[in-house]
């Protein structure tokens, strides 16, 4: 069974989104909390999974370099919204 999903919450990602282009899954969480609106990582994290298994997200995984405590470079995961010509829903 899964959890219930906040439709508030899902919208503010959405529209976050909508705003940003393509967003870390931290920097939405970011985002979200700089505007008063608390909740976990980890609710982010599911709530990205629940939006592109429905057909509202898509993800890409981008190598950045940088100066990382385990080398120079790390994947990140960018996640953006689908045209409306790409959404199933």
């Amino acid at each position: 069974m899964s959890k219930p999903l906040n439709n508030e919450l899902f919208n503010e990602i959405v529209n976050t989104l909508k705003h940003n282009n393509s967003m870390t899954g931290y920097d939405i969480y970011k985002s979200l909390k700089s505007r008063g609106i608390y909740v976990s990582k980890r609710l982010v994290y599911y709530y990205l999974s629940f939006g592109i298994k429905h057909g509202y997200f898509k993800m890409d995984v981008k190598e950045e370099s940088g100066k990382y405590s385990w080398g120079s470079t790390a994947n990140k995961k960018y996640y953006s919204i689908l045209s409306q010509e790409q959404n199933t829903h």
